[in-house]
């Protein structure tokens, strides 16, 4: 079964931190259009506090996200444990599209950074078999 809570605790920080690959979905307002479900990785996400996280989006696929998050803010991340005990957790949140960058927080550069997003949890979900 699921649990809910408000915010990021230092354990489900260092799961995130751990995972390789995560998951980015959006979504248009209304019935037209799409869900857009998309995996990253590359060591572009960052929790910024227990209620926001950061992450840059990579070109490649298209700016569904951007324009998904620009039309209504909705932003769900999930991450999944591909080793060890089996866990997923959900960052259910409202997203803005920030400034174009090629540059993180720890100096890293980054050739063809589309956007970088910034989210604020609105509610987490995980699950564990722990």
């Amino acid at each position: 079964m699921g649990l809910s809570q408000p915010s990021l605790t230092p354990e489900l920080q260092a799961f995130i931190e751990a995972q390789h690959v995560f998951f980015v979905a959006t979504a248009p307002s209304g019935s037209e259009g799409h869900v857009n479900l998309s995996p990253k990785g590359l060591d572009t996400f960052r929790v910024l506090s227990p209620t926001q996280v950061a992450y840059l989006d990579i070109t490649g696929s298209g700016n569904e996200t951007a324009a998904h998050v620009t039309q209504n803010g909705r932003l769900t991340f999930m991450f999944c444990a591909f080793e060890g005990k089996p866990r997923i957790l959900r960052l259910y949140g409202m997203a803005r599209v920030g400034s174009c960058c090629r540059r993180m927080n720890n100096g890293t550069n980054w050739p063809g950074i589309s956007q970088p997003y910034r989210a604020s949890a609105k509610s987490l979900s995980w699950t564990s078999n722990a």
